[in-house]
């Protein structure tokens, strides 16, 4: 779910909503939590930082391994 998440960000012009229905979660706001536990911002963060990249380069942003803690 994770690596789709940023999959669709990158991708597409699907709305978070949109996403969040696509990878199986009952709400929105489900989808967010999980995606800031997975990549320690929210899913309108990611996909501002991937926008302000320049074509073709990495965002200065990384997403967060998957299993990392931020506690």
């Amino acid at each position: 779910r994770a690596d789709l998440a940023l999959k669709y960000l990158r991708q597409s012009t699907l709305r978070f909503a949109e996403i969040s229905e696509i990878l199986g979660f009952a709400e929105p706001s489900v989808f967010t939590r999980s995606f800031r536990r997975w990549h320690g911002c929210t899913p309108r963060e990611a996909r501002r930082r991937i926008a302000q990249a320049a074509p073709g380069t990495t965002p200065a942003w990384t997403p967060m391994p998957i299993g990392i803690d931020r506690a």
